[in-house]
């Protein structure tokens, strides 16, 4: 439900923003060299003071610019090769270490160290590793508090969103609330109004937690109309859409918990529409949700669309057995081939070798 900022998908093409810096790291590798060597020159010529100079401006733009882009900006081509599998443990991985680099290396904390952790956390987030996607995060919020200038941008807003996520997942409420709050506040009186769809989008899903479906079901709308408009460059395409399904599953379950039934149907279906176009529309972050709301439809002995959503979960699930959400995905499966008198399927089931039974158009 927090914002990535890089997205974690197949699908995902190096982001503008690093093509961008890549290109910022050319002109200023040259800039240091030319000053290099009219340092040279100056010291050839005894003119000491200006080669002093000269040198010494180099050396600041490498060690304020080129020596982070020397760490982040090769990590994150790295990282993108590994997104056709979903290793999301082999990008942990090098997160840390990209992240340790930094740490040990006399190189200037600023916004792209931000971005390592922020993304470490996401990573490991993803990966259902809750306790160690804490420790990451929090040092990016400790940075950022302790510098005027970050503490009210759209990048601490991003940060204090993805924090709100993951107290949320912890079912830590009040903190989650509490935090997503602020990045929403931010967001608000920043210039990219389009970003509050991401804070929008974890107090629909507090309020779902809270048993507050009227509430819950006025943020998403929310969230849905500014996800239908333009957001700004940086927020990956990517990022944008399993925020916005994310929205939509929780946007039906409010809908069922109010008796809204007709309306909850049409946006039920159009979501299993989506699925069926394109299953990659869902992450990881939308399993417990879908999980949810099949257990919704099950109780309103919705079978058929009960089924549908599960099929496309356990597609996804079966890539990451161990991760905390596959558990309760399996509790709910197994309750509806046990309604149906399908118990002869369990033991594939619980293997995740179970075939989709699903033909997508």
């Amino acid at each position: 439900m927090g914002t990535n900022v890089l997205a974690l998908r197949k699908q995902a093409r190096l982001p503008t923003i690093y093509v961008v810096q890549g290109a910022l790291f050319v002109v200023v590798l040259m800039a240091g060299l030319v000053l290099f060597v009219q340092a040279i020159i100056d010291a050839a010529l005894g003119q000491y003071a200006v080669a002093l100079f000269n040198f010494s401006y180099a050396c600041l733009i490498y060690w304020l610019y080129t020596g982070p882009a020397f760490i982040e900006f090769p990590l994150c081509l790295r990282i993108l090769s590994s997104m056709d599998s979903a290793h999301f443990a082999n990008m942990d991985r090098r997160y840390t270490l990209g992240v340790r680099l930094w740490r040990v290396l006399p190189i200037f904390k600023g916004s792209g160290y931000l971005r390592m952790l922020t993304n470490q956390s996401l990573v490991r987030l993803l990966q259902g590793d809750y306790d160690g996607a804490e420790a990451p995060i929090a040092e990016a919020l400790s940075i950022i508090s302790s510098r005027k200038s970050l503490r009210n941008s759209q990048f601490a807003a991003i940060v204090l969103n993805n924090m709100a996520c993951l107290q949320l997942r912890k079912d830590e409420l009040a903190e989650g609330e509490k935090l997503a709050m602020q990045a929403l506040e931010i967001h608000r009186r920043g210039r990219s109004p389009g970003l509050c769809a991401f804070p929008l989008i974890n107090l629909g899903w507090l309020r779902l937690k809270q048993h507050r479906p009227v509430e819950a079901e006025e943020y998403l709308r929310e969230a849905n109309k500014l996800f239908a408009g333009k957001l700004p460059m940086g927020i990956l395409k990517p990022s944008v859409t399993y925020a916005s399904t994310n929205g939509l599953i929780m946007l039906a379950d409010a809908l069922y918990q109010q008796d809204k039934t007709e309306e909850a149907n049409k946006v039920c279906d159009g979501l299993i529409g989506s699925l069926a176009k394109d299953s990659s529309c869902m992450a990881i972050t939308s399993v417990m949700l879908l999980t949810n709301l099949a257990d919704t439809l099950m109780e309103r002995n919705e079978l058929s669309r009960a089924e549908k959503l599960l099929e496309y979960t356990y597609d996804l699930v079966r890539q990451f057995p161990v991760h905390p959400d596959s558990q309760p995905l399996l509790l709910s499966y197994t309750q509806l081939l046990s309604i149906t008198d399908r118990k002869s399927e369990l033991e594939d089931l619980k293997s995740w070798v179970r075939p989709v039974l699903l033909n997508p158009p």
